[in-house]
């Protein structure tokens, strides 16, 4: 119990650190001296999966080289970064409300250092997990703590339940 609770601790603090790092970069970029500030970056849509056969999806990375993916959980949509990184599935709280799921405060046994401080999580456990045709059942989750992240990550929680997963010509091409 207490090493699955330092892995998910270890991949919430991954997850904040990729997080801080990459709105960094994006919304403190500074422009050369007397130069015109760069506009601000444009958002650009998460990539479709793309089928190529029962079983298999594939997602195109985004203009910063990351997959993202439409994923159901437990009948509702949500949109999903692919973090091999992380040791479990991870949502957002806004995520996890719009799944049904909201832990009461004493759910949030977990805790993680991030950048922005020690982050609380809570466990779950979700029935089904699908992308495309790919579907896993009994998915162990975690619920970060409100306002604590900006993205679901899609880990390893997910992906070791799959056949195979790699990238390939650029895609990451996952397979039941």
């Amino acid at each position: 119990m207490l090493g699955d609770v330092m892995k998910m601790a270890m991949a919430l603090l991954v997850v904040s650190l990729l997080t801080v790092s990459a709105l960094k970069d994006r919304f403190f970029a500074r422009a050369p001296s007397g130069a015109a500030p760069a506009p601000a970056p444009a958002v650009t849509p998460a990539a479709a999966p793309t089928r190529s056969k029962w079983g298999q999806v594939e997602l195109a990375p985004d203009a910063l080289s990351q997959y993202h993916a439409q994923v159901e959980i437990d009948g509702a949509r949500i949109e999903a970064l692919v973090d091999t990184g992380a040791s479990h599935v991870f949502l957002k709280a806004e995520d996890a409300r719009l799944l049904n799921i909201d832990p009461p405060a004493s759910a949030y046994t977990g805790r993680s250092q991030t950048a922005n401080g020690v982050a609380r999580f809570a466990p779950v456990r979700l029935r089904a997990v699908r992308i495309g045709d790919i579907v896993v059942y009994d998915v162990e989750a975690a619920v970060a703590e409100p306002g604590r992240t900006p993205l679901t990550l899609l880990g390893m929680s997910f992906l070791k339940k799959l056949s195979n997963f790699q990238v390939a010509d650029g895609r990451f091409v996952m397979r039941q």
